[in-house]
């Protein structure tokens, strides 16, 4: 058995405060900032709303982890425990500044993963088959921001979790004040606040930021998740300041209708794209 009941309990609280802590946070300052034009209005009255509260509740029960652990067959459980005596945190001494140094080189090697592994997904066609039902929604809001299709996951996994744990170790999947603060932000870069952060933008991704990548017409850039600094290296930033008034979502896959069709239809899709590549026209 994959979880027990007391482990799978533990979990979804692990799962929920964060997620219930951020948007807590994101949503009061919507409404003292934004007004009615807040993501729970928009929310209410949007044709995704379906798939955001499927999603939302997807992710909080556990689901994709558990899916993962069978789409891997355990690897990352093995590789944990090989994790513990073997990765490079290891070998740093346990002074405060060593541990914080540690800390915050593993938040800045794990972000630029996320970078690649975020612009691959944009850029090979069966990654993006995955990735674009997080694209789908028309009306993007902090409620978007856990719209994440379960086989976006072990990519994640292989590209971003797999070499952390290599690098950090086991521990750095277990601070989670660190998962906090991404969480906020990526609540933040997906809320109706519109802002860019002015000069605390060139370093963090914003809702202005990461709007502009939502673009239904043009989503080849801004793949920051937290840190926004990767794009101006890499030459994939493009202007944000008009990003509130670009239309959101994609052309290929809508987000109104019936929920399970849309997510469902994404292992349909893969499927056949991974066939076309297998079997010779």
């Amino acid at each position: 058995m994959l979880y027990s009941w007391d482990s799978w309990v533990h979990s979804v609280t692990e799962a929920a405060l964060p997620i219930l802590g951020g948007m807590i946070i994101v949503l009061s300052l919507e409404f003292f900032i934004q007004g009615k034009d807040n993501s729970w209005n928009v929310l209410k009255k949007s044709a995704g709303k379906s798939v955001d509260i499927f999603s939302i509740l997807m992710f909080i029960l556990r689901l994709h982890p558990i899916l993962i652990d069978l789409l891997l067959v355990g690897t990352l459980v093995k590789l944990k425990a090989w994790a513990h005596i073997n990765s490079l945190s290891m070998y740093m001494d346990d002074s405060f500044i060593a541990s914080f140094f540690t800390i915050a080189l593993s938040f800045i090697i794990y972000d630029f993963l996320l970078y690649w592994s975020h612009r691959l997904k944009h850029n090979i066609d069966g990654l993006w088959f995955v990735h674009r039902f997080h694209h789908s929604s028309s009306d993007l809001n902090a409620f978007s921001f856990i719209r994440v299709h379960t086989l976006d996951y072990p990519f994640r996994a292989i590209s971003v979790a797999i070499p952390m744990l290599f690098i950090a170790g086991p521990s750095f999947g277990n601070l989670i004040w660190l998962w906090f603060a991404e969480t906020i932000i990526d609540i933040l870069s997906h809320s109706r606040l519109n802002t860019g952060y002015k000069f605390l933008g060139k370093i963090f991704v914003s809702p202005r930021f990461h709007r502009r990548h939502h673009d239904i017409d043009d989503h080849y850039c801004n793949y920051g998740l937290i840190f926004s600094f990767w794009d101006r290296i890499f030459g994939t930033y493009k202007d944000e300041s008009d990003a509130f008034a670009r239309q959101t979502g994609s052309h290929e896959l809508s987000d109104s209708g019936n929920v399970a069709k849309i997510y469902f239809n994404e292992y349909v899709h893969l499927g056949k794209w991974c066939l076309s590549k297998v079997v010779r026209k």
